[in-house]
C-alpha cells in the first residue's frame, strides 16, 4: 500500500515531467519563431538579389535565338530588354525563366552585387541557391518579390531606360496588321489602346505615392517559366503537399468561362476634399470604404467617398476547369479536375475546351469570406494560379532514358519483315482472328494527313472505321484496345450521350448565373480517337450531331448567346448491330444497317461482322478463350499458332516469302509504349501521290459508280452506296498503308 510520501514523490516527478514537456515546447516554439523571423529578414537581402539579376543577367546564347525575341537596345543583357519593353508599353508580361536564375546565380559573376565586403563567390554561391529554391518552394511570397524588384530597377534607374525616343502610337501606321496571327494582333491592338490611357500613369502614380504593394499596382504580370531539368509533374502529384509551390503540368481544357474584369486596386475619391484613397484586394470579396480617413484625422468629419472607375486598377481574369489527360488515367478509375484562374492579358484568351497544354503556377486554397468560411471548416477548396501557358498537340509521359530506349526499338522495329502485319496482330492479341479489321485499326490509329487548299478550305486527314456486326464478337474488346493504345481518345456509348454531350453544351454556373461552353466527348478528343459504341441505339437527332464533326472537324454551336467554332479534329471508330440484333443474309446490306446514307458516306471503312458457325474455326476459337482462363501468356501463344494454322490452310495461295515473313514476325508481338512510339514516329511522314497513278485510280472510281448504276437497274436495289468521299477515303488509306514512310506513293 503506497504511503503519503510515496504519493507526494509522484507528484513532484510528474510536475517535473511536465514542466520539461512545456520548457520543450516552448524552445521548440522559439527555434521556429526564430527560424521564420529570419526568413523573413532575407526577403529584403533577396530583393537586392533579384535587382540585381535582372540588371546583370547575360544572356550567352541571345545570337542562337534562345529567349525573348525583343528589341536588343541593352545588347545582351536579357532582362534589361524586357524591362525596357515594358517600360515603352510594348508588352505587359515580364517573364523570368527559372533556368537563368539558377544559372546567374551559380556562374554569372555581377559587376556589382550588393555583398558588401564578403567573399563574393562563396556568399553568392550560399545565397544563390537559397533564391532559386525558394521561388520553387514559396512562389506565392517570392512573386511579390520579383514584381518589388522589378519595379524597383524602373524606378531607381530612370537614366537606364528612358531611351528618348517617342513610341509611335499613331493609328495609321499600321505595321503590326501584317501579323498572320490573331492572337498576336490582338494583344498588339490592346497595347496600343493602353498607351492612350491618359490615366494609367496618373494611377500608376498616384498608387506608389500611397505605398500600395507592386503585385497589385504594377501595370505588367511576371510570368514564371518552369525550369528545362525539372520534369513534368503528373496531374495527380499536384495536391495539398504542393501549395505555396510551383508546379507545372500536362492537361486537357474541359471548360472555359468569359473574360471578365478583375479589380486588383479599388480608387475612391472624398466629395469634399477631393483626395484620393486606394484600397488593395487581394481576395474576391471586400468591404469598400465608406468615409475619408484623412478627413477624421484632420477635421473630424465623416465625408463620404465616392467609387472611381477609372482610376481602380482592373485586370482581364479567366476561370477554367482543366482534366487529368487520358494517358495518365490509371485503370478503372476516373479523371480529375482542377480549377484555374488566369489573371493578365498574356495568358487569357488562349485556351478553348478541348486543347491539351502544360500549365505552370502555383496551387493556392480559396479564400471564403463571411458564413461561407465558417461552414467550410477545416476543408478549404483548391485552385491553381496560372502564370505559363505552353500549347501541346500531343503529350506522353514518359523520362528521358525511358524514350530514348524506346525510340531504339523502334528504328529496329522499321527493319523487321512483315512489319504491318506484326502491328497489326499487337493490337488486340487477345482477340482471335480480325486480321483484316486490326489492320484497319493500326491504320486509323496513324491516320492521314490534313490536306489545305488554296482556298482555306480543308480535306481531312483522319479515318474513320465502322463495325457492324451480330452481338458478341468483341466489338466492344477492339474499341477498349484502341482507347488504351492512343494517346489521347475518349469512350462512350450511343444510348448514354446526348448531342450535346458528344459536341458541346452550355453550362449555366449556378453561384455567377453566367453561361459557359463545356467541350463533349468529340471536342474532347480532339486529335485523337472518339469511340462510340452501341452506335444504332442513338436517336436520329442526337447522331445527327455528329455530321459536322466527321467531315468538317468542328462543333458550331449558337446557343444561349454563345456563337463559336471549336475544332473537333478526331477520328471516330463506331460499333453497332444490324436492325434486328442480328445480321439477316436475306436482305440487302443497306437494309441490315438501318443509317442514313449521308452518315454511311462519312466512315472510310465499313466492317460487317458475322458470326457463322464453321466447326475448325469454332473449335480454335473455343480452346483460345479457355486458354485465357489457364493462363495469358499460353493463351498468347496458342492464339499466334491458331492463326498460322488458319493462314496456311486458308491462305495457301500467297507467296513463300510473305509466310516466312509472317511466321518470323509472329513469334513476338509489339509492347504499348513501342507501338504508340511506332505511330507517333509513322504520323510525321507526308507521301504523296505520283502522277502515274491518277488515271488509274480515276478509272477504279468511275468503273464503281457505273458498276453501281448498272446493279440498280438490273435489282432494282442499291447494293452500295460510292460517293467522292470514298474516292479521298481510298487515298487517305493507300497514305496510311505506306505507314507514312515513303515519299510517293506506289501502286
Amino acid at each position: 500500500m503506497a504511503t503519503q510520501g510515496d504519493a507526494g514523490t509522484l507528484c513532484f516527478t510528474t510536475l517535473q515531467q511536465q514542466q520539461q514537456h512545456w520548457a520543450f515546447l516552448r524552445a521548440d516554439e522559439a527555434a521556429l519563431q526564430q527560424k521564420a523571423t529570419h526568413e523573413v529578414e532575407q526577403y529584403d537581402r533577396h530583393v537586392s538579389l533579384l535587382k540585381n539579376f535582372f540588371l546583370h543577367f547575360v544572356d550567352e546564347f541571345a545570337s542562337q535565338g534562345k529567349g525573348e525575341n525583343v528589341n536588343a537596345t541593352h545588347g545582351d543583357f536579357k532582362y534589361r530588354n524586357l524591362l525596357q519593353a515594358v517600360h515603352d508599353e510594348r508588352r505587359d508580361d515580364l517573364p523570368v525563366y527559372l533556368d537563368d536564375v539558377r544559372e546567374f546565380f551559380t556562374t554569372q559573376q555581377p559587376e556589382d552585387a550588393p555583398l558588401g565586403e564578403e567573399d563574393l563567390g562563396s556568399a553568392k554561391k550560399a545565397a544563390s541557391l537559397t533564391v532559386y529554391e525558394a521561388i520553387l518552394t514559396n512562389t506565392s511570397r517570392y512573386i511579390e518579390l520579383l514584381y518589388q524588384a522589378a519595379d524597383a530597377v524602373l524606378k531607381q534607374e530612370p537614366d537606364l531606360f528612358e531611351t528618348g525616343e517617342e513610341v509611335e502610337v499613331e493609328q495609321d501606321q499600321v505595321h503590326f496588321l501584317k501579323a498572320t496571327d490573331s492572337q498576336a494582333l490582338n494583344n498588339e491592338l490592346k497595347l496600343r489602346l493602353r498607351k492612350k490611357d491618359p490615366w494609367r500613369k496618373i494611377r500608376e502614380r498616384d498608387m506608389a505615392a500611397r505605398r500600395v504593394p507592386a503585385f497589385l499596382r504594377c501595370g505588367f504580370r511576371v510570368c514564371l517559366y518552369p525550369p528545362a531539368r525539372e520534369g513534368c509533374r503528373l496531374f495527380r502529384s499536384v495536391d495539398a503537399t504542393s501549395m505555396g509551390k510551383f508546379s507545372f503540368f500536362t492537361c486537357e481544357v474541359l471548360r472555359v468561362q468569359q473574360v471578365k474584369p478583375k479589380l486588383l486596386v479599388a480608387a475612391y475619391e472624398c466629395e469634399e476634399c477631393h483626395e484620393k484613397v486606394f484600397q488593395p484586394v487581394e481576395a474576391n470579396a471586400f468591404m469598400p470604404l465608406l468615409t475619408c480617413p484623412l478627413c477624421k484625422n484632420s477635421r473630424n468629419r465623416e465625408c463620404t467617398l465616392h467609387l472611381h472607375p477609372k482610376l481602380s486598377f482592373f485586370l482581364p481574369f479567366q476561370e477554367v476547369k482543366v482534366q487529368e489527360p487520358t494517358c495518365q488515367i490509371p485503370e478503372a478509375d476516373v479523371p480529375r479536375t482542377l480549377n484555374c484562374h488566369l489573371v493578365g492579358h498574356a495568358v487569357t484568351n488562349i485556351l478553348q475546351p478541348g486543347m491539351t497544354v502544360t500549365l505552370g503556377g502555383v496551387l493556392k486554397p480559396v479564400r471564403k469570406m463571411g458564413f461561407a468560411a465558417l461552414r467550410s471548416g477545416l476543408v478549404q477548396e483548391k485552385v491553381f494560379e496560372v502564370s505559363f501557358i505552353q500549347l501541346k498537340k500531343q503529350q506522353t509521359h514518359l523520362d528521358r532514358r525511358e524514350s530514348l530506349q524506346i525510340a531504339e526499338k523502334v528504328a529496329k522495329l522499321r527493319q523487321t519483315p512483315g512489319l504491318y502485319d506484326l502491328l497489326a496482330r499487337s493490337i488486340a492479341p487477345g482477340v482471335y482472328g480480325m486480321e483484316d479489321v486490326k489492320k484497319a485499326l493500326l491504320l486509323q490509329l496513324i491516320g492521314g494527313k490534313t490536306v489545305t487548299k488554296d482556298d482555306g478550305g480543308m480535306i481531312r486527314g483522319d479515318i474513320h472505321v465502322l463495325l457492324m456486326g451480330d452481338p458478341g464478337v468483341a466489338k466492344s474488346q477492339l474499341m477498349k484496345q484502341v482507347c488504351s493504345i492512343a494517346p489521347r481518345s475518349i469512350y462512350t456509348t450511343g444510348k448514354g450521350s446526348s448531342s450535346s454531350g458528344l459536341t458541346a453544351a452550355v453550362i449555366k454556373d449556378p453561384a455567377t448565373m453566367e453561361t459557359t461552353l463545356e467541350g463533349g466527348a468529340l471536342v474532347l478528343a480532339d486529335r485523337g480517337i472518339c469511340c462510340i459504341d452501341e452506335f444504332d441505339k442513338m436517336d436520329d437527332f442526337d447522331r445527327s450531331a455528329i455530321y459536322e464533326v466527321m467531315e468538317q472537324q468542328s462543333v458550331s454551336i449558337a446557343k444561349a448567346g454563345h456563337c463559336s467554332c471549336l475544332p473537333a479534329r478526331t477520328a471516330v471508330l463506331a460499333a453497332a448491330n444490324p436492325k434486328d440484333g442480328r445480321y439477316d443474309v436475306k436482305k440487302p446490306m443497306m437494309v441490315n444497317m438501318n443509317l442514313p446514307a449521308a452518315l454511311l458516306s462519312r466512315f472510310d471503312l465499313q466492317f460487317l461482322l458475322l458470326d457463322q458457325a464453321d466447326r475448325q474455326r469454332d473449335t480454335q476459337m473455343a480452346a483460345h478463350i479457355l486458354g485465357i482462363y489457364r493462363s495469358a501468356s499460353a493463351a498468347f501463344a496458342e492464339a499466334k499458332s491458331d492463326e498460322q494454322t488458319e493462314k496456311k490452310g486458308r491462305k495457301g495461295r500467297k507467296k513463300n516469302g510473305r509466310k516466312q515473313s509472317e511466321e518470323g514476325g509472329g513469334s513476338q508481338l509489339v509492347e504499348k509504349k513501342v507501338l504508340r512510339a511506332f505511330i507517333d514516329e509513322a504520323k510525321k511522314g507526308n507521301p504523296a501521290l505520283e502522277d502515274s497513278l491518277i488515271p488509274q485510280v480515276a478509272d477504279w472510281y468511275a468503273n464503281t459508280r457505273y458498276d453501281e448504276q448498272q446493279q440498280e437497274r438490273l435489282s432494282g436495289i442499291l447494293p452500295s452506296y460510292t460517293t467522292p468521299r470514298a474516292l479521298l477515303g481510298t487515298l487517305r488509306l493507300a497514305q496510311v498503308r505506306s505507314l507514312r514512310v515513303r515519299t510517293f506513293l506506289q501502286k
